[in-house]
C-alpha cells in the first residue's frame, strides 16, 4: 500500500487502512489522491486499487474442502483496478467469482485482468505517456484478412485469429492462399502479406520514446510490403526485418520485398525466403545487408540478391520490369476504436475491461461476450449490449499504477474471509 486509504464499514463507521487489516463482507476500500492499495483474499485473489478507487467485497466464502461453495461478488464503484484471481473461480462453480461495474458483470475464471469504470474522470494518455506493448504482451493486430488467418505461437500452439486479434511476440503468421492479410503493430508499422506468405514477430518492444524499443520480423515464405512505424522513426536502427540470407536494416521506409528462385527469372509461385529475394523501395531508404554486400536502397530503386555467394545490385528498369512481380497495395487499413468517440482526451463514461491473461465472460444486458487474452471491451452507461473494442484502450495500458503493478508473487491461502 502507498499513500492514504480507508475502510468504509457502514453504519459502523470507518478505519484507515493499513498493512495487515482485516476486510469483511460489506467493506469497502476507497484510496485518496496519489494512493494505491493491493487487497489479498484468502483463496490468493489479488486486486489492485488505482488511486481515487472505491471497491466493495459484496459477498465472500472460501474453504479448501468445499470448493462447491465457493462464491466471491466484488464491484467497483468508482476508479480502477487490477486482478489476479485465486481459487475460487479455478475449482468448482467456474461463475463463482464475479466482479460488478455499473450495470456490467465480469464473470473470472483463472485471470489477469484490468478494469475501469469511467464517469467523467478517465482520458486518453498524450503520446509521451503511451504504454506501446499491452499488460498483456499484444504487439500488433490482424486488420483485414476475411477468412482469418492462422498463427503458430512460441510454445507450438496453433490458433485461427479473424480481424482485430491480437498478435503476441514469436508469433508466427501464415496468410491464407488466396488473400492477402494486412497487419498493424502497436507503433503504427504496418505489414501487408501476399496470400500463402508467412513471417514470424521474432521481437518486439515498444515503449514510448525508450532506447530499448526495437522490432525483428523473419520473413519466411512469400511477398511483403512494410510501412514502417514510431520504432524505425525514433530508433531506426534498431528495426530489421530478416530472411535466410539477407537483413533489411530501415530508415523509415515503406518497401515491398518478395522471396523469389535464384536466377533473375520471371516471378512465378510463392518461394522460401532462403535464397533469391526482390526489395523495391517505395518511400525512404534501406541498407540491404548480405554475405558479399551492404547496399543502400534509395526511394524509387529495386534491388536483386540472388542468394549465398553473389552480390546484391540494383536493377536497371528492364531487368525489374522482366521480372513481371505483380505490385503489392500500400496497407490501407488501420486500427479504429469502436468505442464511442470524444472530442478531446476525456473517455466516454462506461466500464471498460482487457484481459492480461486468462479469459473472463463481460456481461450486460442478457448478453454475455467471451473474452481471451489481448482482447478488449466496453459496456456503455446506459445498459446496452458489451461492445468487443479492436485494442486495448490505451487508459488502460498507460495507467501508471496498474500497467506494471507490483503483484506478490506467492501468496498461502487458507479458511474463512479476509
Amino acid at each position: 500500500m502507498q499513500g492514504i486509504a480507508h475502510v468504509e464499514h457502514g453504519a459502523a463507521g470507518f478505519d484507515l487502512l493499513y498493512t495487515g487489516a482485516e476486510l469483511n463482507v460489506g467493506d469497502v476500500v476507497a484510496t485518496e489522491k496519489d494512493s494505491n492499495a493491493l487487497l489479498i483474499f484468502t483463496d490468493g485473489s489479488q486486486v489492485a486499487l488505482r488511486p481515487q478507487t472505491r471497491f466493495v467485497i459484496r459477498q465472500y466464502h472460501f474453504e479448501h474442502s468445499k470448493p462447491q461453495e465457493d462464491g466471491m461478488v466484488v464491484g467497483l464503484l468508482k476508479g480502477g483496478v487490477r486482478t489476479l484471481s485465486g481459487l475460487i473461480g479455478k475449482r468448482g462453480n467456474q461463475n463463482a467469482y464475479q466482479m460488478q461495474g455499473g450495470t456490467a458483470t465480469i464473470g473470472i475464471r483463472g485471470t489477469d485482468f484490468t478494469a475501469r469504470l469511467c464517469q467523467g474522470d478517465c482520458r486518453h494518455p498524450s503520446e509521451n505517456e503511451a504504454a506501446g506493448v499491452s499488460s498483456a504482451g499484444v504487439v500488433g493486430h490482424l486488420v483485414h484478412a476475411p477468412s482469418g488467418i492462422q498463427v503458430t505461437d512460441g510454445q507450438g500452439a496453433v490458433r485461427q485469429i479473424k480481424p482485430y486479434g491480437a498478435l503476441f511476440r514469436s508469433d508466427t503468421l501464415q496468410a491464407n492462399s488466396t488473400e492477402a492479410a494486412e497487419l498493424e503493430m502497436v507503433d503504427h508499422t504496418r505489414i501487408t502479406l501476399r496470400p500463402g506468405s508467412r513471417l514470424k514477430l521474432s521481437q518486439f518492444h515498444y515503449q514510448s520514446r525508450q532506447e530499448s524499443d526495437g522490432m525483428l520480423v523473419d520473413m519466411l515464405r512469400g511477398g511483403f510490403r512494410v510501412v514502417t512505424g514510431l520504432i524505425a522513426k525514433r530508433q531506426p536502427e534498431q528495426v530489421n526485418f530478416h530472411t535466410l540470407t539477407a537483413t533489411i536494416g530501415v530508415r523509415g521506409t515503406d518497401f515491398v520485398l518478395d522471396c523469389l528462385s535464384p536466377g533473375l527469372q520471371i516471378h512465378q509461385g510463392m518461394h522460401d525466403c532462403n535464397a533469391a529475394m526482390l526489395l523495391a523501395m517505395q518511400d525512404g531508404r534501406t541498407r540491404l545487408e548480405t554475405d558479399q554486400t551492404s547496399l543502400l536502397v534509395k526511394r524509387g530503386q529495386t534491388a536483386y540478391y540472388d542468394g549465398l555467394g553473389s552480390p546484391a545490385r540494383i536493377l536497371t528498369d528492364s531487368e525489374r520490369d522482366m521480372l513481371s512481380v505483380q505490385s503489392l497495395p500500400m496497407p490501407g487499413i488501420t486500427l479504429a476504436s469502436s468505442m464511442p468517440e470524444s472530442t478531446d482526451q476525456t473517455v466516454p463514461d462506461g466500464f471498460y475491461v482487457a484481459v492480461n491473461h486468462g479469459r473472463i465472460a463481460f456481461s450486460q444486458a442478457s448478453t454475455t461476450v467471451l473474452l481471451d487474452r489481448g482482447d478488449a471491451a466496453y459496456a456503455a452507461a446506459n445498459d446496452v449490449v458489451p461492445v468487443r473494442l479492436p485494442l486495448d484502450p490505451d487508459f488502460l495500458d498507460a495507467d501508471p499504477v496498474l500497467a506494471n503493478y507490483p503483484f506478490v508473487s506467492f501468496v498461502c491461502t487458507k479458511e474463512g474471509s479476509e
